[in-house]
């Protein structure tokens, strides 16, 4: 995995573990590393930077980048799908979509949200849109700014 700065997250002690029963410390360093095992599931799994900087977005962004390194690699995903222990599917069969994914597609995460408690639950909610004139307020006051200098 390419690491481009070191990385510092409490994990719990082992996989399955919660974090609140114990924990360690796993660090990543650039330029990056070799992962299997264990190891790899620190990588997509952990949450809880050691400075508190982390968030759920950040891992996702870490889990985007090994997807991007098993599609490069050629991985064939079905071998994994085909295994009833390892995957849960409900609603639509994704397969057919699933099966048109190539290492050109581009994959984001969609941060423009907050947080939110809904019944006792956090859960993130969509963020309000800036209105329409916002943008070009933006630009015009940028411009304004670089003639002034």
């Amino acid at each position: 995995m390419p690491i481009r700065t070191p990385l510092d997250f409490w994990y719990p002690m082992t996989p399955t573990s919660r974090l609140e029963d114990g924990r360690q410390q796993v660090s990543f360093r650039p330029p990056g590393e070799m992962l299997s095992g264990e190891r790899l599931h620190q990588w997509i799994g952990a949450r809880t930077m050691v400075n508190r900087k982390g968030t759920d977005f950040h891992r996702m962004e870490r889990q985007i980048v090994f997807l991007r390194a098993l599609i490069a690699q050629g991985f064939d995903f079905r071998l994994v799908l085909k295994e009833p222990d390892l995957v849960r599917i409900t609603g639509e069969d994704p397969l057919p979509l699933l099966a048109r994914v190539t290492a050109g597609w581009r994959m984001q995460v969609h941060d423009w949200v907050d947080d939110a408690v809904i019944d006792g639950k956090m859960v993130l909610i969509p963020r309000k849109p800036k209105p329409w004139w916002w943008r070009k307020w933006r630009k015009l006051r940028d411009r304004l700014k670089s003639a002034r200098t």
